[in-house]
């Protein structure tokens, strides 16, 4: 028993620290805290819905049967895994309107959070005949952001994030 949970706790921290990393790297900052807490109670609660369901599975399909079982699920995961990390958070530029309309953003709405952005370049191109047009913004901590969206009217995605 206790071979088993060094075993069952190492692959929890293999699988944990690279999530983790993966979330705090997608989470504004003045969100992480809350994210991570929801996150943590989650990720608990699922491993005691997992010991839940295998105390009375193992018994009825045996050791094997739950093996084949899970491994199943793996493989019915596998195909759904590249698609969800490919996902673009979802982000909004905010142009703030006086006089005449501005052609710059103020600030950029992103988890949740608004904050303030800096624009350091703007760009209009064309890629796979699809035209474009793209912004460079700073943030407060120093993060670079590359923001690009399809002409007319396409939605918002970070290109390419420069963590100084």
């Amino acid at each position: 028993m206790l071979v088993a949970s060094f075993v069952v706790g190492l692959a929890f921290a293999w699988k944990k620290v690279p999530i983790d990393t993966m979330v705090q790297e997608a989470v504004p900052d003045g969100l992480r805290g809350r994210v991570f807490a929801v996150y943590d109670f989650a990720y608990n609660l699922a491993r005691l819905a997992a010991a839940a369901a295998a105390v009375p599975l193992i018994p009825t399909i045996g050791e094997a049967g739950s093996a084949a079982l899970v491994g199943v699920l793996f493989l019915a995961w596998a195909p759904v895994l590249p698609r969800w990390l490919r996902r673009h958070p979802e982000i909004l530029l905010r142009f703030y309107e006086g006089g005449r309309a501005e052609e710059w953003p103020r600030a950029i709405a992103w988890g949740g959070v608004e904050e303030p952005v800096k624009v350091l370049r703007s760009w209009r191109g064309e890629r796979d005949g699809q035209r474009s047009i793209g912004f460079r913004l700073s943030l407060k901590d120093g993060t670079l952001l590359d923001v690009s969206r399809p002409e007319p009217g396409g939605t918002w995605r970070i290109e390419r994030e420069i963590e100084r």
